[in-house]
C-alpha cells in the first residue's frame, strides 16, 4: 500500500490538527494519552502503520499488522455536555462510513454502536476513550482502527474480522476524508443530522437481539435509535427499555447467533439500561 504521509494529511486538514506518524507503536491511543498528559495543547492524529498493542473494547486487541489498513486517534478538547459528549462514538461512526464510501467500492454497514461491518463481519472498530482536561473541558481519544487489505487473520478473527481488500486504497485521502468529516461532527456536536445516515446504516434496526451481561441474556426487537445514539429494545413481554452503552448480538432467523457474535458475547460488558 501507499505509504501515510503525515504532512500531506495535515495540509489536506488546513492545520486544524497537529498529525504525528509512527512506523509501528504499541497504540496510538495509548500514545494520545501520553501526549495528553504531556499537556498536549489543541487537537493532534496520532497514525501508525503498526501497533502491537493495539486496543479494542473491554479490554479486547485489535489486530494491527504492519501495511495493511488505518490505526489513528484522534485526541480532541471537548467542550460539551454529558448528553452532546454521547454522540461521539455514533458521529465517529458515521464519519468512517462517509469517508470510506467516498474512497473504497465496499457496501458498509453500522452494527450499534461503534462497528463498521462489511457483509456479516467487523471491518472497522472505535474506542472511545476520555481524560479530563483542565478549565473545565474534556480530551476524548477516538481510536479508529480499518482492516483496508489484510490478507489474513489469526485464528481466533477469521469468523469475526474481514478485509475491504482495498490493496490500492489512498490511506491519505482516507485519513483525510474521515478526520476532516468528523472535525465537523465533534465542532457541531448538537447537530443530530448524522443520524440519518446512522440509521438508514444500521444493521440492527428491526432484528431480534440479545444484550445483557454472561450468562443472564436478554432478548427482544431493535425498534429504534433515538436521537441520542441509543438503542430502543422492544423485550419480548412487551416492555421497552433504552440502552444507550454495551454490546449486543443479532440473532438469525434459525434463533442462533452468529459465530463472530457468539466469541464477542463471551466478552460483553454491562449494558446502560433505562425501562421506558
Amino acid at each position: 500500500m501507499k505509504p501515510v504521509i503525515g504532512t500531506q494529511i495535515a495540509e489536506n486538514l488546513k492545520g486544524k490538527v497537529s498529525v504525528l506518524t509512527y512506523a509501528e507503536i504499541d497504540s496510538t491511543n495509548n500514545e494520545a494519552r501520553r501526549y495528553i498528559q504531556a499537556g498536549l495543547i489543541g487537537p493532534a492524529l496520532f497514525i501508525a502503520e503498526k501497533q502491537t498493542g493495539g486496543k479494542g473494547r473491554l479490554g479486547r486487541t485489535f489486530y494491527s499488522p504492519e501495511d495493511a489498513g488505518i490505526y489513528m486517534s484522534l485526541a480532541y478538547p471537548l467542550h460539551a455536555s454529558y448528553n452532546e459528549a454521547l454522540r461521539v462514538t455514533a458521529k465517529t461512526a458515521v464519519s468512517c462510513l462517509r469517508g470510506l464510501q467516498a474512497n473504497v467500492n465496499a457496501a458498509l454497514s453500522i452494527k450499534w454502536v461503534n462497528d463498521l461491518y462489511f457483509g456479516d463481519r467487523k471491518a472497522a472498530g472505535i474506542l472511545v476513550e476520555s481524560v479530563p482536561g483542565d478549565l473545565g473541558f474534556l480530551w476524548v481519544i477516538i481510536g479508529i482502527g480499518i482492516n483496508l487489505a489484510e490478507t489474513e487473520f489469526p485464528e481466533d478473527l477469521q469468523d469475526i474480522a474481514v478485509s475491504l481488500h482495498a490493496q490500492n486504497a489512498d490511506r491519505n485521502a482516507i485519513i483525510t476524508s474521515i478526520i476532516s468529516d468528523l472535525l465537523w461532527e465533534l465542532k457541531n456536536l448538537s447537530d443530530t443530522t448524522y443520524l440519518e445516515t446512522y440509521r438508514a446504516y444500521s444493521n440492527v434496526l428491526g432484528e431480534d437481539i440479545r444484550f445483557g451481561v454472561a450468562p443472564d441474556f436478554e432478548e427482544g426487537k431493535a425498534v429504534e435509535i433515538d436521537d441520542q445514539g441509543a438503542l430502543i429494545v422492544e423485550k419480548t413481554d412487551g416492555t421497552r427499555i433504552r440502552l444507550s452503552s454495551g454490546e449486543i448480538s443479532v440473532r438469525k432467523q434459525s434463533g442462533s447467533v452468529s459465530a463472530d457474535e457468539e466469541k464477542e458475547a463471551k466478552h460483553e460488558g454491562p449494558d446502560h439500561t433505562e425501562t421506558l
